[in-house]
């Protein structure tokens, strides 16, 4: 049996004692608890780690329709999921992608046709005002993607580690200063080496305005490259980690209070060839590190249920030995923060009769629900600032809600309702837990998932808002139901509450061919919650009891409310 203490220090989960069992050994009633302490408040809840990424390709990977307005189902959709933050990704020349959208360029030579620009910045910034989340975005800077030559207006694209640094900067700057900037403003952006005036911080302000958005966006959160480190030209960490600098001090000059993040690798085996080197050149100047947080990486097994399962504390383990590079590496460690990008699992495309298998399963959608309940646990621990997912909307296996082009189709997939639940059944603090529970061990490495040992069964994430606390509950185990002993303190609950569980017939129940709703969110009810009382907690599910208190507020300090 292990004791499992969500928020401790950063050396990862805190096991009092072990005493593991396999995954296929029964789970017995009564060999699980939950110990709730409300009169412990541990901190707000990030809300920005419930964040997604919207493509900018394929009319936003079939978010607008041919007349360039927003699919209602899609819209409705996406506004039903809630999500806190969207990523702006895959669209390195910007310029292209503003005005008026019906008259915009194809897409230039150079670059895949699908990566078209009728899906540009201002409909990104819609899409976020329309869901309330009007500034939270994200965008990925085209880096090292540019045009050939800045100064040719039909010029094609080019992804090379040589192209002129002086044209990005500029354009990533101009780009800032159209989000943020003020049409008044003198700034000077100037003439890059191939001779293209990129005039003034005013003089996109303005193109903003005559778009039809007069206000800034006030875009706060900026990453230079994607997942740079895998880019096939290779470029060195100390190649970028210095042009990272001239995109930092020139992005800041147009507005002194972005974050401009740098691409960093959470996998450990990454630190000595990639995060050392680089943090030895950003390192006194970077505001925050990019990392892709992403399990397993390999090719699906159907076999690999329990990995799975162990990915968030993998995920928890590898955040905390980057957190302690940071320490070993820099005098600073506690001003960089952590951007997690396409949050969840990932796994190497299969595929069957040309169509790719579809490994969007229930497995994926409990395993997302884990892997965000750490990532809420940790988040001072680690000073995660962002996460979002890998993708929200279109055709891809790793979308949140598909979208089938030739038919129009769209349905909700497992991820979906797992952040779903997140954003929809948990509060705004975190309050105090402890889980009792058995464990298993991952006694082999699955593609960067293990070995670990002591894994418990349960995990489970607990908050307040108003007069009502919430439980999220991950059972992870397999198989088996898990009978839990709830224990609350400081918060007398009514004996009426509504259950919100994710569930399906097995763990690799998906929602694909036609049949859409295998996985979905259940509700339904308690009758007899009080201070003590017991719940079975399904196989492979993710829970979540909504108690209300019986009359009165609960107390908590001044600076949660």
């Amino acid at each position: 049996m292990v004791i499992l203490t969500p928020i401790v220090s950063r050396e990862g989960w805190q096991t009092v004692v072990g005493n593991a069992r396999s995954l296929a050994a029964p789970v017995q009633s009564a060999t699980a608890s939950i110990a709730i302490n409300v009169t412990q408040p541990v901190g707000p809840v990030n809300k920005l780690l419930f964040g997604n990424y919207v493509i900018a390709v394929g009319r936003g990977a079939g978010i607008l329709d041919a007349n360039h307005q927003f699919y209602p189902e899609a819209l409705q959709m996406i506004q039903d999921l809630q999500p806190s933050i969207l990523r702006f990704g895959g669209q390195p020349i910007f310029e292209d992608g503003i005005g008026d959208p019906l008259s915009r360029r194809p897409m230039r030579c150079g670059w895949e046709d699908w990566h078209t620009y009728d899906y540009g910045i201002d409909e990104h910034m819609a899409l976020l005002e329309a869901v309330g989340a009007e500034s939270r975005a994200i965008i990925c800077i085209g880096y090292p993607h540019a045009l050939e030559d800045s100064a040719d207006p039909n010029s094609c694209i080019t992804s090379s580690v040589t192209i002129n640094l002086s044209q990005m900067v500029k354009r990533a700057m101009a780009w800032v200063a159209y989000t943020n900037g003020d049409p008044a403003a003198t700034t000077v952006i100037g003439v890059d080496d191939q001779g293209f005036d990129w005039q003034t911080v005013g003089y996109w302000a303005q193109q903003r305005v005559n778009n039809g958005h007069p206000e800034p966006y006030s875009v706060k959160y900026w990453e230079i490259g994607n997942i740079i480190y895998f880019y096939p030209d290779h470029i060195s960490p100390e190649k970028y980690g210095q042009d990272y600098l001239v995109f930092q001090d020139a992005m800041k000059q147009v507005d002194p209070g972005i974050v401009v993040g740098a691409c960093a690798m959470l996998e450990p085996y990454g630190h000595a060839t990639w995060n050392v080197p680089l943090l030895s050149v950003i390192g006194p100047h970077v505001d925050a590190l990019v990392l892709h947080c992403q399990y397993p990486n390999v090719v699906y097994d159907p076999s690999s249920g329990p990995a799975i399962m162990a990915g968030a504390m993998q995920a928890d383990n590898d955040l905390a030995q980057l957190c302690q590079l940071l320490t070993t590496t820099t005098d600073r460690a506690d001003d960089i923060s952590l951007i997690l990008d396409e949050v969840g699992i990932n796994y190497d495309y299969q595929y069957e009769d040309a169509q790719p298998i579809p490994w969007n399963m229930l497995l994926v959608g409990v395993y997302d629900a884990d892997l965000t309940g750490m990532l809420v646990e940790r988040s001072a621990d680690y000073r995660l600032e962002l996460g979002t997912r890998h993708w929200l909307h279109g055709a891809a296996p790793t979308c949140d809600i598909h979208f089938d082009w030739a038919t129009g189709e769209r349905f909700k997939r497992p991820d979906y309702y797992a952040l779903q639940m997140w954003t929809h059944h948990f509060g705004d603090v975190l309050v105090q837990n402890t889980v009792t529970s058995d464990t298993f061990d991952v006694s082999e490495a699955y593609g960067d998932i293990g070995p670990l040992q002591d894994i418990p069964y349960l995990a489970a994430h607990t908050s307040i808002a108003g007069d009502r606390l919430y439980l999220l509950v991950i059972n992870r185990h397999l198989t088996d139901d898990i009978t839990t002993a709830i224990h609350i303190k400081g918060f007398f609950p009514q004996a009426n509450a509504p259950v919100y569980t994710l569930n399906g017939p097995s763990v690799e129940s998906t929602n694909e061919y036609g049949r859409h709703d295998t996985v979905v969110i259940a509700s339904s009810g308690i009758s007899d919650a009080a201070p003590d009382f017991t719940y079975v907690f399904p196989a492979h599910s993710v829970t979540v009891i909504e108690l209300s208190t019986t009359g009165y507020r609960v107390y908590l300090p001044m600076i949660f409310r």
